[in-house]
């Protein structure tokens, strides 16, 4: 992790001075950046503020899995000045993230939502998944209905698409060519 965070900070500061002007958000994203521990977020968040204009108000978004984190790890994420969290809950049917290889259960994912709030996160968002092959209607709702009634400001709902050569896509071709 050190070694992705050095070339990152290089990437950021070569880029210094190309943006002038302030910056009202900061999205740590893509991945799973809940890998960072918090002081790895704290130098990269640093980083940034050496480099940008970040705006005192500015919105600063960590995107997590509800897997790699705990309360503690949320609360001191918070105390960098993180303010908005984005949990990759993906489904809270528990085959359906077994079936997309998640690390998590539904209950935690549920937890985590709990978690963030309880944080005090100003916002904390929901990313689901529909459209994985097989699912129902039905079971697409019973994610929703889980949703709903956490303590979540945002939901983010994706299609899932299968890139063919991801692990996923070459789990559902061998299931296709063998149907």
């Amino acid at each position: 992790m050190d070694r992705f965070l050095g070339a990152l900070e290089r990437e950021i500061r070569s880029a210094d001075g190309a943006h002038r002007g302030r910056c009202d958000t900061v999205f740590v994203g893509g991945g799973t950046p809940s890998l960072l521990e918090p002081d790895q977020l704290s130098r990269l968040l640093e980083t940034l503020g050496d480099t940008v204009d970040i705006a005192s108000d500015a919105e600063l978004t960590i995107e997590v899995n509800p897997g790699t984190v705990s309360p503690g790890k949320l609360a001191a994420y918070r105390a960098l000045g993180m303010t908005r969290l984005s949990i990759g809950v993906q489904s809270f049917d528990d085959a359906e993230l077994r079936f997309l290889g998640r690390i998590h259960t539904a209950a935690e994912a549920a937890e985590c939502v709990t978690w963030g709030h309880d944080a005090g996160f100003g916002s904390v968002s929901a990313d689901l998944i529909y459209a994985l092959p097989g699912q129902t209607g039905e079971a697409w709702v019973r994610t929703l209905e889980r949703a709903l009634p956490l303590p979540v400001d945002h939901i983010s709902a994706y299609a899932l698409i299968v890139e063919e050569m991801t692990p996923l896509g070459r789990r559902n071709g061998r299931r296709n060519s063998t149907s």
